[in-house]
C-alpha cells in the first residue's frame, strides 16, 4: 500500500502541533508512540536526539497507509510486563482507547510508564456536550459496535466526561487533544 499521498488528518496535525507548541521533543525525550501514525512519527524522527518506541497490539498493518513501523508489538494494557515503570519522558496515544475494552487499565499503566515529570498526548473521538461516554462490552458484532460506536472495533464512544477516566493519573493542560502531565504520587 505504501506512504499516503494525501494530506494527514486533523487528530495527527494536532498532535504534532501540541509537540511544537510545548516543545515536548527538546531535551533527549524517551518516547512511547502508541498505535504509530507516519505523520506524527516522521515529525518525532526529525529529533534526533529523541529516543523513540513505537507499539502496537497488531503488526499486520505496520507501514502501510497512515500506519506508522513498529519496534515493539505489544498490548498497552501490560505495558509492565514489556517496559520499565518510569521509562518515558512522553507518550503520542491518538485514537487507541476506544478500541480497548479495559480502558481503565491502559491508562494507568500509560501513566506507569511514564517519569514522575512526564507528559501524554492522549486522543480519542468523542461525542459533543452534554453527552457522557456510552458503552456496552457485551455487544460484540461488529455490525451492532458500528452502530453503536461508530466503528466496528470500538468498543465506547466517549463523551465529555472522559476527563474522569484520566484524572486518578493526569493533570489536564489542554483540553483540545488532552495534553496531560502525570500526577506525582504523594504517598
Amino acid at each position: 500500500m505504501g506512504k499516503p499521498t494525501y494530506p494527514p488528518g486533523q487528530r495527527y496535525r494536532d498532535a504534532v502541533n501540541l509537540l511544537k507548541k510545548y516543545n515536548l521533543l527538546e531535551g533527549s525525550p524517551r518516547i512511547l508512540h502508541v498505535a504509530p501514525s507516519i505523520y506524527v512519527q516522521e515529525h518525532i524522527k526529525k529529533h534526533t536526539d529523541v529516543s523513540y518506541i513505537a507499539i502496537d497490539l497488531n503488526d499486520s498493518k505496520a507501514g502501510t497507509g497512515y500506519t506508522g513501523t513498529l519496534d515493539v508489538c505489544g498490548d498497552i494494557t501490560k505495558l509492565d510486563e514489556i517496559f520499565k515503570e518510569g521509562e518515558f519522558d512522553g507518550i503520542v496515544c491518538s485514537h487507541v482507547l476506544e478500541h480497548i475494552e479495559d480502558d481503565h487499565r491502559a491508562i494507568a499503566q500509560l501513566s506507569w510508564v511514564l517519569k514522575p515529570s512526564g507528559w501524554a498526548i492522549i486522543q480519542v473521538p468523542q461525542v459533543p456536550a452534554p453527552w457522557k461516554t456510552y458503552e456496552d462490552l457485551s455487544i460484540t458484532s461488529p455490525e451492532e459496535r458500528k452502530k453503536r460506536f461508530g466503528q466496528w472495533n470500538h468498543v465506547r464512544k466517549y463523551g465529555c466526561d472522559f476527563t474522569d477516566r484520566l484524572k486518578p493519573y493526569f493533570s489536564i493542560e489542554e483540553k483540545t487533544w488532552y495534553l496531560c502531565r502525570k500526577i506525582m504520587d504523594t504517598k
